[in-house]
């Protein structure tokens, strides 16, 4: 096991085994690498494979076939070549940076990250899993044991992981495959090619940490993806005892803490690379870490402790395996310097694999070194210190460059731990003390308004006697569950520290009285000094700094209420077409208990609307004035709207709500400092509406009324039983609106707040002919109210006359219709009566005539009187009834009810009065000269009877008419 404070393994492993590699690279080609001179070669390919077929092979005949797969790979394409050694080196194939050696005991900078143990609350969790995961365990955080050493996969935890109570995961990854060709003794054979190179690898694991560190003084999470390539280094049934890897399953092991200062440990993994990136709370976006170098007062940095040099495994596991220095190799663009302490082994290069060449990686070489102990003199001799550029990832990659076997025949990597430490050098640490801060107000609801506090942390200090400040750190205070407003800054250097960061800083100043003091910078963002407190700092570095806020200036609420006329709440969507409305802000100085003497100096205009829920908070007013005296708000309405009245405001007297009386804002919140108007609403709407009836007094069906003309009604007011003479509004009904009308925005009140009676008047001349104004609904008028559904002025109008069609009837001697022209024209009389009967009956002109005269038109005989009474003067229905002057030649057949019609209550229902004639008869012969001079004579004695009755009848009924 190696200890590692801040080392993230990256292992690459090159062992140089021709064949299995080149079959690999013919999968991933799709056969086209089968040039011609791999082809002349088959012979030699084939007795290679059988020799990897057998399980043991000696020595003689590994160095051979290591010489013939040489020769081949000289043989590739140069393209085809370049990708296979790439996939058998390790570290880099260029040259990288050189370390700086910094100067003997120099100070570190402070650093911005600050990873330490047993955060309260850390906790680990896996987001996300790449396809070659084959299976996660959650570890006992009391099941401390070093099972993974040996390949096992189980929920015991490594003892360097466990921190009393913290957990973790166990990740395996897949498998090896035992029948791969060159199993025992290719390091790569049995892993998908794909899984050895750390661009390509399924092996991989995203992970989220929560509490992970401080970054800046600011607890922070952390999300990292952990990828890897596989080795086969150890598993049950076999172990570095072996001379080769056996035949036995390996599978990749990588176990990770809840804990990120505890890192990570991993078994038969080759190489690990780690990206890592912090976030403040509830952010989606990393943070972005500050440039800076070893010279620096602040910088962002994190130490790889512990890199051993190249070793021979001698103790417990025989023959004794070797393996390469252990290196790290941070990603390109990540890091600004690497920094050693002088005497230091780490080294840039290696190159103990003969196959490979020159690797490049940060490594410990290979002189001896005694220190692998964080409490030995010699720890820091093998240990790397990185400073980052502006990134947002740490992202390195660790393992053992490769070596050439010695007394095996394999290849070997080691069972590796790792923690990330961000502290630096043994004799160059930076001691870290952390200082509490408390915030405390004072007054009422003082603190209600502030969301957070920021806070700054300054070094001060006398440079050459003279006094400086240095900034340090920002602290962000919130109110906890139990309404305190504590915190802390984290990780600041103690003042040893500070001082020799000082002098660093000031190369040749002389430093003296350093120390740590706060200020208050803001308040929800905003500065200090334009907030609404002033601030007071008690305490000290050692037991803490008190804030203490008093709240100088304070806010009140200006609230507009709406009522309707009726002294109902109008609220919420109800309000939203009511107009803005502006309110000036007033105040007065107190002098005593009741006087007090206007401010005027002061005057503020503010805007109530419905987008702001008809309430404005007015923040930043004086409590007092320059001699301590208090000031007391008011306001008064600028614009009342039209349609509304002013009610009242609060607070205001008793006797006059109408004077706002005003409030001192220093004892309450600003929620609680209230100044409001109420507006009554003052106008609202009318329906006027047209009812027609018919003669019995029931409303005519509305499509009876369509030839009815428009009709002009007038809409007066008046208060009590004083007509409003400046008013009046002309309405027009008609039958295209329903006989309906609205009128709008009509003021409910007058100027004294007395209301308003509306009531309508209609104009008579504008009635059709046979109508009258029976009445209006309500009688009396109404006031209006906020609902216009309840707001309606009706007019009845009642048909009292009536059109009284009359038609003329004429038939054939047989009794048919006649309905061509021939008949002669027919003079007719219309009389009526009161009293229900037909018979002397009162002569109604027509026109100023007597009677009328139906002719013929179109096959009927007809005429209609218009515009008739059905009562009289006094109220009595009258009865209608025709006569006819009675053509020569036909004979009268109808009867009085067809010609009469009498009108009564409830039943107008018109009828048509109809007179039917008939033609006298003619009878025919039968037969013989003789008979025809009878019947001639019969027929004409008959007539003459007839006619002479006729003669004597209607002249006794002109004696009865005259």
């Amino acid at each position: 096991m190696i200890m590692l404070n801040m080392l993230f393994v990256f292992f690459i492993d090159i062992t140089f085994s021709y064949k299995n590699d080149f079959i690999s690279h013919k999968q991933e080609q799709n056969e086209i690498t089968r040039q011609t001179d791999i082809t002349s070669s088959s012979g030699i390919i084939k007795e290679n494979i059988q020799m990897k077929n057998k399980d043991k092979i000696n020595e003689d005949k590994l160095k051979n076939e290591t010489k013939e797969e040489c020769t081949l790979v000289n043989n590739l394409e140069p393209k085809l070549k370049k990708e296979f050694k790439q996939k058998l080196r390790s570290g880099s194939t260029t040259p990288i940076s050189g370390t700086s050696t910094i100067a003997a005991n120099e100070i570190a900078p402070a650093n911005y990250l600050q990873i330490i143990d047993r955060i309260a609350g850390a906790k680990v969790e896996i987001l996300e899993t790449g396809p070659g995961v084959n299976a996660t365990k959650s570890l006992n955080p009391w099941g401390v044991a070093n099972d993974l050493w040996s390949g096992k996969f189980n929920d015991t935890i490594f003892n360097k992981l466990s921190g009393n109570g913290y957990g973790g995961y166990t990740i395996q990854f897949k498998p090896s495959n035992t029948s791969a060709y060159g199993y025992t003794t290719d390091p790569k054979a049995g892993w998908d090619n794909s899984d050895l190179n750390l661009s390509t690898s399924s092996m991989w694991v995203k992970i989220k940490y929560t509490n992970a560190a401080y970054y800046d003084g600011e607890l922070v999470d952390a999300i990292a993806v952990i990828k890897i390539t596989p080795f086969k280094n150890r598993t049950e049934g076999a172990s570095w005892s072996n001379g080769d890897y056996t035949n036995n399953t390996y599978y990749p092991l990588v176990q990770i803490s809840d804990l990120l200062y505890r890192g990570w440990n991993w078994q038969n993994v080759n190489e690990i690379n780690i990206d890592l990136q912090l976030f403040k709370k509830g952010s989606s976006s990393p943070i972005q870490f500050s440039e800076g170098n070893f010279g620096d007062m602040e910088a962002t940095y994190y130490t790889i402790n512990s890199l051993n040099p190249t070793s021979i495994q001698g103790e417990g596991e025989n023959p004794a395996a070797t393996y390469g220095p252990e290196y790290v190799l941070p990603k390109k663009g990540t890091y600004s310097g690497a920094y050693v302490i002088p005497g230091s082994h780490i080294v840039t290069s290696y190159g103990g694999d003969t196959s490979m060449g020159t690797q490049y990686a940060y490594n410990g070489g290979s002189s001896y070194w005694d220190g692998d102990d964080p409490s030995h003199h010699n720890w820091s001799q093998n240990s790397v210190l990185f400073t980052t550029k502006a990134t947002t990832h740490l992202n390195f990659t660790m393992g053992n460059l490769s070596r050439d076997p010695q007394q095996q025949s394999v290849k070997r990597t080691n069972f590796v731990w790792t923690s990330i430490s961000t502290q630096s050098f043994t004799n160059s640490y930076v001691k870290y003390i952390d200082i509490p801060v408390e915030k405390k107000w004072q007054g009422p609801g003082a603190g209600d308004d502030v969301s957070t506090v920021t806070v700054k942390l300054y070094a001060k200090y006398k440079l050459n006697y003279q006094d400086k400040e240095y900034e340090f750190r920002n602290l962000t205070l919130t109110k906890d569950s139990n309404g305190n407003w504590k915190g802390k800054f984290i990780g600041v250097p103690d003042l040893p520290s500070l001082k020799k960061l000082l002098e660093k800083h000031h190369k040749g100043g002389t430093i003296t009285d350093q120390t740590y003091i706060v200020k208050e910078v803001y308040l929800d963002g905003k500065e200090i000094t334009n907030t609404d407190y002033e601030s007071t700092i008690n305490g000290n570095m050692n037991s803490g700094f008190v804030i203490n806020n008093k709240r100088v200036k304070n806010g009140l609420t200006v609230i507009k209420n709406w009522q309707d006329q009726n002294g109902n709440q109008i609220t919420g969507n109800d309000t939203s077409k009511f107009p803005e409305v502006k309110v000036l802000l007033k105040r007065k100085i107190k002098t005593g208990n009741y006087s007090w003497i206007e401010d005027s100096s002061f005057s503020k205009e503010v805007s109530l609307n419905y987008d702001g829920n008809w309430k404005n908070v007015i923040n930043g007013l004086d409590i007092k004035d320059s001699q301590n005296r208090e000031y007391v708000y008011y306001i008064i309405e600028q614009n009342i709207p039209k349609g509304f009245r002013i009610v009242s405001y609060k607070p205001s007297s008793s006797s006059n709500p109408l004077v706002c009386t005003g409030i001192e804002i220093g004892n309450k919140t600003t929620d609680e400092n209230k100044l409001e108007v109420t507006n009554a609403k003052d106008l609202a709407d009318v329906n006027i509406e047209k009812v027609w009836l018919d003669v019995n007094g029931v409303q005519m069906p509305f499509n009876q009324t369509s030839n009815f003309g428009n009709i002009k009604v007038n809409l007066y007011r008046k208060v009590g039983n004083i007509k409003d003479d400046n008013f009046v509004k002309e309405v027009t009904l008609s039958y295209t609106k329903n006989w309906k009308e609205k009128v709008t925005e009509l003021s409910v009140h007058n100027s004294d707040g007395e209301l308003y009676n509306y009531y309508i008047e209609e104009d008579a001349t504008t009635l059709p002919d046979g109508f009258s104004i029976k009445g209006y609904t309500p009688t009396s008028g109404i006031n209006l109210s906020q609902d216009s559904t309840n707001n309606i002025l009706k007019v009845e109008n009642i048909r009292d006359k009536v059109d009284i069609p009359i038609e003329k009837i004429w038939y054939d001697v047989k009794g048919n219709k006649i309905t061509t022209e021939g008949p002669p024209n027919l003079v007719v009389k219309l009389y009526r009566t009161t009293d229900g009967t037909t018979k002397n009956g009162e002569l109604v002109q027509i026109e100023g005539k007597n009677e009328v005269l139906l002719t013929y038109n179109q096959g009927a005989w007809s005429y209609k009187y218009k515009n008739l009474p059905i009562k009289d003067n006094n109220g009595k229905y009258y009865t209608y009834y025709i006569q006819e002057v009675k053509p020569s030649g036909y004979l009268e057949i109808g009867s009085i009810e067809e010609r009469s019609i009498t009108f009564k209550q409830n039943d107008n229902t018109i009828k048509t009065l109809t007179l039917k004639n008939k033609l006298n008869p003619v009878y025919p012969a039968t037969g013989g000269n003789g008979s025809k001079v009878y019947l001639t004579v019969g027929i004409t004695a008959v007539a003459f009877g007839i006619l002479l009755r006729e003669i004597i009848q209607n002249k006794k009924e002109r004696r009865k008419n005259a």
